[in-house]
């Protein structure tokens, strides 16, 4: 027997409980339909039994009550399909998600230094590749790693003048990642996990020094003898300063833009405000509004010194610095408003971070399934 697509997506739709009340009605005529000279193993009717509870199988319309023999019918409908194989077996066992033990957990391991150069030319050079204490030559610019495996960037003297060495370069780092580099003006960036920073592999001399962020970086900025200004774009705000130490949070996939000081004096552009940030002061950019509050700055740069900290900060926020740095999908159910202060190290693999989590009452487990699809969960 053949099941067209339009059954098959309704089938799955019903294994997740997604499907509209004309998709259910459509599922019930086929289910009426089904042809009863079907044949199906007794193994498969066992596991199909089993499944049973959770609600693949039967499809049980209201007020009504399927005998086994139609039960039956319908594992052998969906399971002996031509095209579409083990659809409903297979497509629900695979789904299924089971918490995962402290032996699977103690394998997922924190973030490492890790990152991607892009070049001007368009070729990506992985950071790995670069040994401690080596150096590498590009065109007029020389790139060097450093025994704590910082990249620095320096132009050859007599190279200068020419145009390659102001062509653009990208750092980017992975899920699970972090990596710090010095810029060719002296300004060190520390570009936390699903980051890009853009920036000049030389900045031109007498020109403001002006860098993109997409993710988080926390910049140490270094003035410069005839005091040109440093700039961080990112999405909808300009970040001015002359030498400071601020983190920007600008991830793509948040609504908001949060930069906070740590040392000097910063300005903060958006299209319809200007705000000048002290040290412990950080400006929100959400909605095309720009506020402007006073915070602890430990709690928003500690990420570079090898913790999370949080300050009242709520668990969607938390899950999502996790997920970052685990590499792994995180879900929060949101019907009970969590927030946790404190810090928690970031060295610890997953395991132990959850026991940390359970500890201060957030209850947090890590879920997975055949498809090895992991995720942590807070509810």
């Amino acid at each position: 027997m053949k099941i067209n697509q339009h059954i098959a997506t309704i089938i799955r739709k019903y294994f997740d409980r997604k499907e509209s009340n004309a998709e259910r009605k459509s599922l019930y005529e086929w289910y009426d339909d089904i042809d009863n000279s079907q044949k199906i193993t007794p193994e498969r009717i066992a596991r199909l039994k089993a499944l049973n509870a959770a609600r693949l199988f039967p499809l049980t319309r209201p007020k009504q009550v399927k005998r086994l023999s139609t039960f039956v019918k319908v594992a052998a409908a969906v399971l002996l399909l031509s095209g579409l194989g083990y659809i409903g077996l297979q497509y629900y066992e695979n789904q299924q998600e089971y918490v995962m033990g402290a032996a699977e957990l103690a394998k997922i391991t924190p973030g490492t230094d890790q990152a991607t150069i892009t070049l001007g030319s368009g070729e990506t050079i992985d950071l790995e590749n670069i040994k401690l204490n080596d150096s590498l030559k590009i065109g007029n610019t020389v790139i060097y790693k450093d025994e704590q495996g910082q990249i620095t960037y320096a132009a050859v003297a007599e190279g200068l003048n020419t145009a390659d060495i102001y062509t653009e370069n990208i750092l980017q780092t992975p899920k699970s990642a972090q990596y710090k580099v010095m810029l060719s003006d002296g300004t060190k960036v520390t570009l936390n996990a699903e980051s890009k920073l853009i920036y000049p592999a030389h900045f031109a001399s007498g020109k403001d020094r002006i860098v993109t962020l997409s993710g988080e970086g926390y910049f140490e900025v270094s003035k410069t003898s005839d005091s040109r200004k440093f700039m961080v774009k990112t999405k909808g705000q300009l970040t001015e300063v002359l030498g400071t130490k601020f983190n920007i949070n600008a991830y793509a996939n948040s609504n908001k833009t949060v930069t906070t000081l740590a040392e000097g004096s910063i300005r903060v552009q958006s299209d319809n405000h200007t705000i000048v940030l002290q040290p412990n002061q950080q400006t929100v950019l959400k909605d095309g509004d720009l506020i402007k509050q006073h915070i602890d700055a430990t709690t928003a740069i500690g990420w570079t010194e090898g913790y999370f900290y949080f300050d009242n900060t709520n668990a969607a926020e938390i899950i999502q610095q996790i997920g970052r740095w685990y590499d792994i999908e995180v879900e929060y159910d949101g019907k009970t408003p969590i927030t946790y202060s404190g810090k928690i190290p970031k060295n610890l693999n997953l395991g132990k971070l959850i026991e940390l989590l359970n500890y201060a009452d957030i209850k947090a487990k890590a879920v997975s399934n055949k498809n090895n699809k992991k995720k942590l969960v807070i509810n």
